[in-house]
């Protein structure tokens, strides 16, 4: 399986902000013998962004690069956010996806007008370099990101550990946009819910664990690791009454269509923006 959501970076840096390679190789070793293919790295600015960087270079095949910027931090300067989007361009061949982007709602949300134009510059360069976005919203949040994406003509996105009602839970499926279902739906009537809409609408599910962060119910006390991807698919095989195996293939096909159509996209992206 694959996680589409992780954060690696966080996981293996150290206080003084390097990789801790060992335990990096640890790791990987370990997730790969417990059956996990790859994971969606994502970033929360720019230094986060060079780690996953070198995350990839040292797991070419098994960590899917993503670039951004959290919306749940504070707003970075400009100079750093074009530094981020530099690195972007530069490294258009080796990344899977622009994110984490989206939009607050636990923190900043004084910012949010602000950090909506951050989330319309970043879709906009997804939409230039052929990348899809890795997001962050939630609640109202939802909705918003929906529109602002629909405006930019963003044509690939997944929407990371969604809450929303269904009428967005509905118009994100109808965009052609993936979502995806975290260890809560072993223990949260919203998640299994969520996963019963995606299935009813007969679009794929991704799984994902947002590791490090920590859940309650039964993986309550330990932080998240992508490990735990084989008990999260069989607690939505359960919720939505389907066959493990059959969930699990139609996850490797939308997870590879959505990430890994865009490492093997390569350095078109940059060449067909020159003239926008």
């Amino acid at each position: 399986m694959f996680d589409a959501h992780l954060h690696f970076e966080a996981i293996v840096a150290r206080e003084d902000g390097t990789i801790d390679w060992d335990r990096a190789e640890r790791l990987v070793e370990r997730w790969r013998a417990g059956g996990v293919r790859g994971v969606l790295a994502v970033s929360v600015d720019r230094p986060s962004a060079e780690r996953t960087l070198e995350l990839k270079r040292r797991f070419p095949d098994f960590v899917f690069a993503a670039l951004g910027e959290h919306p749940e931090r504070p707003l970075s300067s400009e100079r750093e956010l074009w530094a981020l989007e530099a690195l972007i361009r530069a490294e258009r061949g080796r990344i899977a996806a622009i994110g984490e982007v989206g939009l607050p709602h636990y923190a900043r949300v004084d910012q949010k007008p602000a950090v909506r134009e951050r989330l319309r510059f970043f879709a906009g360069l997804g939409r230039k370099l052929g990348l899809p976005l890795a997001l962050h919203a939630v609640y109202d949040g939802a909705a918003e990101a929906l529109s602002v994406l629909r405006e930019e003509g963003v044509r690939k996105a997944h929407f990371h550990w969604l809450k929303a009602p269904d009428a967005v839970v509905e118009g994100i499926l109808a965009a052609g946009y993936r979502v995806s279902v975290t260890p809560e739906v072993c223990y949260r009537k919203r998640a299994r819910a969520l996963a019963r809409a995606v299935r009813r609408r007969g679009a794929p599910l991704l799984f994902e664990t947002d590791g490090p962060w920590p859940y309650e119910g039964p993986f309550g006390g330990r932080p998240a690791e992508p490990l735990w991807l084989g008990r999260v698919l069989q607690c939505a095989a359960e919720a939505v009454g389907e066959a493990p195996e059959g969930l699990s293939e139609a996850a490797e096909a939308a997870f590879l269509s959505l990430f890994g159509s865009s490492e093997a996209a390569g350095g078109s992206g940059p060449t067909a923006d020159q003239g926008s």
